[in-house]
Order: structure tokens, then sequence, then C-alpha cells
């Protein structure tokens, strides 16, 4: 029971981190670059617009990588996450 307490209270909150994504809504994507460094890979979309990925490096089972769609004019539309280790 103890174990599962700390387990538990060890998790990591996510509800910070969404806060932090929907920030970037809006925003362009040249502050995104300025802010979180240069993304580990680009996808082009269909519309002209892009994804922006970011992915932290694994460690010991721990990750993160979380996305950006950026439309054609070059603004941020919406976030995506997945992963054990996103967080501020």
């Amino acid at each position: 029971m103890v174990l599962l307490a700390l387990f538990v209270a060890g998790c990591p909150s996510f509800e910070r981190y969404e806060h932090r994504l929907d920030g970037w809504r809006g925003r362009g994507a040249h502050q995104l670059v300025s802010v979180w460094g240069s993304p580990d890979a680009v996808m082009a979309l269909k519309d002209g617009g892009r994804v922006f990925e970011y992915k932290t490096p694994v460690v010991v089972g721990m990750f993160c990588e979380t996305r950006f769609t950026v439309d054609r004019k070059g603004f941020i539309q919406k976030w995506w996450y997945h992963g054990n280790d996103c967080r501020l």
C-alpha cells in the first residue's frame, strides 16, 4: 500500500505541461523554435502546413514526444504529445 502511494505521488502532473502547450496556440512557429530549439523532425502536410516534432532522449524507459501543427501561414494551430516524461 505504501509503495503504491509513493508511485502515485511520484507521477508527473501532465496538466501543467498541457497548459504550457496551450499557450503556443496562435503563436508563430519562429517563436517556438527560438524557445524550444530546432525540431527533431519537420513533416510537410498536404495543405501547406507543417508538423514540428520534438523528442526527449529516452532514459531508462522515460520519454516524451511533442508535436505542433503549424498552418501554412506559420502559426501553431494544435499540439499533441505522448510519453511518460512530458512535464515542465
